[in-house]
């Protein structure tokens, strides 16, 4: 196996934060006994914390070691967090797949199975690459296109998805989207749920009712998007 860190900062100039988003990149050796030339399908990780913190240990590095183990590539990313807002860890997200992608011949990655994993606000950061892939400002900073950035699958895991007061989990809400105001734009645009479109990826949403912090009405909303849309 190969193991390496890579700070995004020096590979995209356009990411602007004052922090050091970082992806720890895990890469599995092909060999004779399995095929030297199979491509394997890879993970971006992406651990949760409320957009105050990033929880590597507890749902990056124990996660990435469990989709080792099935074969894949992964790649677990550490993204800025509270005071950096919207659109910033969403840049990071994106940047990291066009890195996996600029990478994946060399690390015999199918370039068609590169799926994103999120937990908690992880997953809200999972998800808003699920369906803002093809947002031309974003495009436009990366120089890049669309199916550069497009997860090929989404996994969710207890996801924080709506900004409806009623059951967002809204310490994320509110240090994602910079602001307190329920009623704002920009804090309403972080209802995910709206956003989903036939064109939003294939996606496998885990959650318990029993969940007290994010409540299971959010996997829900995202999980009735998708069945109207016929993901």
């Amino acid at each position: 196996m190969e193991f390496f860190k890579v700070k995004l900062k020096e590979e995209f100039s356009c990411l602007a934060t004052k922090q050091e988003p970082e992806l720890t990149c895990y890469i599995n050796d092909n060999y004779k006994a399995v095929r030297e030339d199979r491509l394997n399908p890879a993970i971006l990780i992406i651990p949760g914390g409320a957009y105050c913190n990033v929880s590597m240990r507890r749902e990056g590095e124990s996660m990435a070691f469990k989709y080792l183990s099935k074969g894949f590539n992964v790649f677990v990313l550490n993204y800025s967090v509270h005071p950096e807002c919207y659109p910033t860890q969403f840049f990071e997200a994106a940047s990291a797949m066009l890195y996996i992608r600029n990478n994946a011949e060399k690390w015999n990655i199918d370039k068609n199975k590169i799926a994103v994993n999120g937990y908690s606000a992880g997953g809200h950061l999972a998800a808003s690459l699920g369906v803002w892939w093809n947002d031309p400002y974003m495009l436009d900073a990366l120089k890049t296109t669309s199916d550069n950035i497009r997860p090929d699958a989404l996994v969710l895991s207890y996801p924080v998805i709506s900004a409806d007061p009623k059951i967002s989990h809204m310490g994320s809400i509110n240090n994602v989207s910079g602001t307190t105001d329920t009623e704002a734009p920009i804090y309403k645009k972080m209802s995910l749920e709206n956003h989903v479109n036939e064109s939003t990826p294939p996606t496998f949403i885990w959650h318990t009712f029993e969940d007290n912090v994010v409540p299971v009405q959010n996997s829900l909303r995202f999980a009735y998007a998708l069945a109207e849309n016929k993901v």
